[in-house]
């Protein structure tokens, strides 16, 4: 949970507070008076969640919240970012990541009980497979391979014509005589 501004702790209560991290969230008020913590029917959550938005600190913590959250809402990566990031979570070997290394998710040190001068260490960095997976989804590689014809009369007829002959050899191969469509 955020650190509450000096300002508005002497104000808020931690359910009160609670209440305006879900609102600015994106919650329904009365949901976001029930998820707070308050113990009531949902139709007196509903009435006093209305209540308690006609106060002047709520109001202001809402603000305020929604204020840094659009803060970290414009820090968004370009996809070349993205790219370059993934790409490095990729080829970055486990055996360089140390503790502070952006890439290292946890490190652990351990001596070995008994084993004179043995250290253990486990180190737990970023899946690399997922790495890889949405690098190729940004670069595309999931995409289908697509060609464009024209379409003019001439291309529409050749598709028909080619469909006829495949259901034609359909056909004979089933032995169900000739489909209806070539025979029109």
């Amino acid at each position: 949970m955020k650190s509450i501004p000096a300002k508005i702790k002497m104000h808020l209560n931690s359910r009160q507070e609670r209440f305006c991290e879900f609102v600015a969230a994106g919650e329904s008020h009365t949901d976001a008076y029930i998820k707070a913590g308050f113990k009531t029917s949902r139709e007196n959550a509903r009435k006093n969640a209305a209540r308690m938005t006609t106060n002047d600190d709520i109001l202001q913590r809402i603000s305020e919240l929604r204020a840094e959250s659009e803060d970290i809402c414009n820090a968004k990566m370009t996809k070349q970012e993205k790219l370059d990031f993934l790409a490095r979570v990729i080829r970055t070997p486990i055996g360089e990541l140390e503790p502070g290394n952006p890439f290292c998710a946890e490190f652990t040190i351990e001596v070995l009980p008994g084993k004179e001068g043995v250290i253990r260490k486990r180190v737990k960095a970023f899946d690399k497979l997922r790495a890889i997976e949405l690098h190729s989804k940004l670069m595309g590689h999931f995409e289908p391979d697509r060609k464009e014809i024209e379409l003019n009369n001439s291309t529409l007829m050749s598709i028909k014509e080619r469909a006829a002959e495949v259901g034609y050899a359909l056909s004979r191969s089933y032995g169900k005589g000739t489909p209806a469509s070539i025979r029109s």
